[in-house]
């Protein structure tokens, strides 16, 4: 998507402290038509799910996104292989000496590359660390592959690269 995505989870998730635990989630994709050659073009992009708009963070200092009330599977099997969405690893981290009620998270997806395996469409893996509820969640993006399919091919590079945690 060409904004941040707001995941919810379709079920209450508590995430003790000091754990940690790996979810995977389907994001959708869009289809992009692009020229190729020396000066290549994007001639026309759309989304191939309609995504609902929403606010996160306060009036002042939020920002516009794409929400995606969505299912957050615990192992690949549970996926069904699907053209229109790519399957993006989450690890979320309890790194606070308090519950974490994992309600929503906000998703740099314009950060994300998109990889092909053999089953699924894939996007990079990422590593969010909760420290606690007065500081703010970091999330690590992965540049490789994720490691859950052999032989995966870069299918699109992210529309802004990022380095380190965001």
């Amino acid at each position: 998507p060409d904004r941040h995505v707001l995941v919810k989870p379709d079920r209450a998730l508590t995430i003790l402290p000091g754990q940690s635990t790996i979810f995977f989630l389907e994001l959708p994709v869009w289809f992009r038509l692009s020229t190729s050659g020396y000066r290549p073009a994007r001639v026309f992009e759309e989304p191939l799910t309609v995504l609902t708009r929403t606010w996160f963070g306060d009036p002042v200092n939020g920002e516009l996104c794409w929400g995606l009330a969505t299912r957050l599977h615990h192992a690949i099997e549970s996926l069904d292989p699907a053209a229109d969405r790519a399957v993006c690893p989450l690890m979320i981290e309890n790194d606070s000496e308090s519950e974490l009620d994992f309600q929503k998270v906000c998703l740099h997806v314009e950060n994300l590359s998109i990889f092909r395996g053999r089953r699924f469409l894939w996007t990079n893996s990422l590593h969010a660390v909760f420290k606690g509820p007065d500081q703010a969640t970091q999330i690590e993006i992965v540049h490789t592959p994720p490691g859950f399919e052999d032989s995966m091919v870069l299918v699109s590079e992210a529309r802004q690269p990022a380095t380190g945690w965001n």
